[in-house]
């Protein structure tokens, strides 16, 4: 009888990587963040870490991510937008977990492994929402 697993991997994204997301649109406390390929904090998390999230991949579709941006670039309509950020800080974007992989540990190995990405590279990594 053979198992019928599903593969799963975890690897960097690319603000390419972004339309391929099945939301083209973030909503956080009612603001729409966008996360286009050509979206301005990704293309600036990209130049800075060479990276703008992590994503989780079931048979090769991206199912669930952790999006990051520099503080100091963040999209408009983010909950802290307009608030006092550390300047050499990453701030949490969006985060999904797809409801098939929810009590997997898939949100935590996505956080960790972000924090591990930027560690030394930032001072923290911000959340609000």
């Amino acid at each position: 009888m053979a198992l019928n697993r599903r593969v799963r991997r975890w690897r960097a994204l690319v603000p390419a990587d972004l339309d391929a997301l099945a939301l083209s649109h973030h909503c956080v406390e009612g603001h729409t963040i966008d996360l286009s390929s050509e979206a301005p904090w990704a293309r600036a998390a990209q130049e800075r870490w060479r990276f703008c999230g992590i994503g989780e991949l079931v048979d090769g579709q991206v199912v669930s991510w952790l999006l990051v941006a520099p503080s100091l670039n963040l999209p408009s309509g983010h909950p802290l937008e307009g608030r006092s950020r550390t300047p050499e800080a990453a701030v949490l974007v969006a985060l999904y977990v797809d409801e098939a992989t929810r009590g997997t540990g898939a949100g935590r190995h996505l956080i960790q492994t972000v924090a591990a990405r930027l560690s030394g590279r930032v001072g923290c990594i911000e959340a609000a929402g």
